[in-house]
């Protein structure tokens, strides 16, 4: 997770394909001057509040980046000397005691692998999607984002294992996982269906690969006399919860294209945010609208 964070804050700009592909996204013409319409988007850009970036004919915009790590803030590890101290099972009402500490098993799931992969099988990205078992069925379900292409897919992953008719014990039965995904663009299905390990499925010229799947478990560590460290975890939480509900990233990504035969410029541009979507739209559209505003000729 800390890994896509980064990535994420590194940034990258986009082409008008994936412009067009999200949810908030518009094309303006206007005859002003390629150099012009890049000036003046900028400026809006960071009349807004975003900081901008520009390569070319093309302009990324950023605001509140650093609020994609509030989920990894969430995430903490235990290392005693690099060496295990002490192992154990931990699994609900079974408690584990080191050195002191007590840990308690609270919520455990299933996290399939899926990597995006080019059509020449490098890897644009991947994660480890973690599902939850939200009725006790054995099945775990999660909603999660592929990648930067503005889609969004839906899974179900269990394991199972074929009968068989010989005499053996529950620990000795092979167990394969099966994922159902479904993936979305813009809330309309494009695709349902099953995938064992290794299977694919192909979007537009990319390929989502079921690569690998583990179990999770989140569990508490908690010291009677560790006061300090229970309301620094407190203080934790609470940054976390600011990070997440306040500092919300958004994003602007343009494509200027001038031609000049007819002398029109075309300007495609998109925006996202990584959580409250709907009400960023709002100041999306506020956007748009001062854009057009400083181009006499603008359409829609």
């Amino acid at each position: 997770m800390l890994g896509n964070a980064i990535r994420i804050l590194k940034g990258r700009f986009q082409k008008k394909e994936y412009i067009n592909r999200l949810e908030n996204s518009s094309l303006i013409r206007t005859s002003k001057d390629q150099n012009d319409v890049i000036s003046l988007i900028t400026s809006e850009m960071r009349t807004f509040g975003y900081k901008v970036s520009q390569e070319k004919n093309f302009i990324r915009a950023e605001k509140n980046r650093f609020g994609t790590l509030g989920t990894s803030i969430f995430h903490l590890s235990i290392q005693i000397d690099g060496k295990v101290a002490a192992t154990d099972i931990v699994y609900s009402n079974h408690l584990m005691t080191y050195g002191g500490y007590t840990f308690l098993g609270n919520v455990y799931g299933m996290a399939p692998l899926l990597i995006l992969r080019n059509e020449d099988g490098s890897v644009i990205s991947g994660s480890y999607v973690t599902a939850s078992d939200t009725d006790d069925s054995k099945r775990y379900v999660a909603m999660f984002d592929i990648g930067d292409t503005g889609l969004e897919g839906g899974l179900m992953v269990y394991m199972t294992a074929n009968l068989t008719s010989g005499n053996i014990v529950e620990g000795d039965v092979e167990q394969t996982p099966v994922l159902f995904l479904k993936i979305f663009d813009r809330e309309t299905e494009i695709f349902d269906g099953k995938l064992g390990l290794n299977d694919a499925v192909q979007i537009d010229d990319k390929y989502l690969v079921f690569s690998d799947v583990k179990y999770w478990s989140n569990f508490y560590v908690v010291k009677d006399d560790g006061t300090l460290l229970v309301y620094a975890g407190f203080g934790l939480i609470t940054l976390s919860l600011t990070i997440m509900f306040f500092i919300i990233p958004k994003r602007l990504w343009a494509e200027i294209i001038s031609d000049e035969k007819t002398g029109v410029t075309e300007i495609y541009i998109g925006g996202r945010s990584d959580r409250f979507r709907s009400l960023y739209e709002e100041e999306y559209c506020s956007f748009i609208d001062h854009i057009k505003e400083r181009f006499s000729n603008g359409t829609d």
